[in-house]
């Protein structure tokens, strides 16, 4: 498969995140990312509010509390 190097603006701390991740955890996130663009471009493909929702209801329905993801938001922070 041909591949092209991306620019896309994120925040500093998902571009630490990344670039403290070993090399089998960015070919994931490559692989992952590269998922989800073939997924929302695909006719009938969902929109990304109805994703970001079915992701959130699936997170509630495993247990995630507000409180928990931001206790899990304020615990990365301090790394």
């Amino acid at each position: 498969m041909d591949t092209t190097v991306l620019e896309i603006p994120i925040g500093s701390e998902f571009a630490q995140i990344y670039t403290n991740a070993s090399d089998a955890e960015r070919r994931k996130l490559t692989v992952m990312i590269q998922i989800w663009l073939s997924e929302m471009t695909s006719p009938g493909a969902d929109t990304l509010g109805e994703i970001m929702n079915r992701i959130s209801a699936t997170a509630q329905s495993r247990g995630l509390t507000p409180d928990i993801l931001n206790q899990i938001l304020a615990d990365s922070d301090d790394e």
